[in-house]
């Protein structure tokens, strides 16, 4: 089986490493390059990376004597996917109500490193987060922004809002049953002063960016259209 390896690609490319912070020159040497402006494969290409930015990439460059050398002539090197829809702080299991009666929010943080290295183990160098619980999120981007864990750069939500009834709002159970935690640890909002309260809060907590959801979703169950009107 042919090895591949992703780098990711924005305004200007950078690699995908378990070291982020260092200063040390690396030269990688990839047998295979997926040019993905002009839509070729470059063979025996040198990618010069200075502080986990490529700042030059070619078939004749001339290497610096500290760099290290990572030899990647087997395998083929492209541009890093990006996921627009992940949820890092958790994974479904096989028993979703016994996830919620079972599990506190400590089991989802611990296990949040280990979704988070696969994720950029599989090639997903950037994600979107769309919805946590207890601030999973930012923890974990934060940490893996300072560099003590690996994983994806994350574009983080928060609490994603809806209204009540609806995909933002844990519904289907016996209304008698109540879980504590802060009250504002929730993207339920009914209105315009309650939404706008939401994303204040979802900002002030470290939000890259809001997700709201219009309508229901899956393992919710939505109210009728006539109730919400009415």
């Amino acid at each position: 089986m042919k090895k591949i390896v992703f780098l990711i690609t924005s305004m200007s490319l950078i690699i995908a490493s378990t070291s982020f912070g260092q200063l040390k020159i690396k030269d990688i040497k990839a047998g295979k390059l997926i040019d993905v402006v002009t839509g070729t494969i470059l063979t025996n290409q040198i990618i010069l990376v200075d502080s986990n930015l490529i700042i030059t990439i070619g078939n004749n460059i001339v290497i610096p004597n500290n760099a290290e050398i990572i030899d990647l002539s087997k395998a083929t090197v492209l541009p890093g996917l990006m996921d627009c829809h992940t949820h890092l702080s958790f994974e479904s299991g096989e028993n979703y109500y016994g996830d919620i009666f079972r599990k506190s929010a400590i089991d989802y943080a611990i296990l949040a490193p280990t979704y988070a290295k696969r994720t950029l183990e599989a090639g997903f160098t950037m994600t979107r987060d769309v919805g946590s619980d207890q601030l999973i999120d930012v923890s974990l981007r934060n940490t893996i922004n300072a560099g003590s864990i690996v994983g994806p750069r994350m574009l983080i939500s928060t609490f994603a809002l809806g209204s009540t009834g609806w995909h933002a709002d844990l519904s289907g159970l016996n209304p008698n049953i109540e879980f504590k935690g802060n009250k504002d640890f929730t993207g339920v909002a009914d209105s315009v002063d309650e939404i706008r309260k939401r994303i204040r809060n979802n900002i002030k907590w470290g939000a890259d960016r809001i997700k709201s959801m219009a309508s229901g979703g899956v393992l919710s169950e939505e109210v009728s259209r006539n109730q919400v009107m009415s």
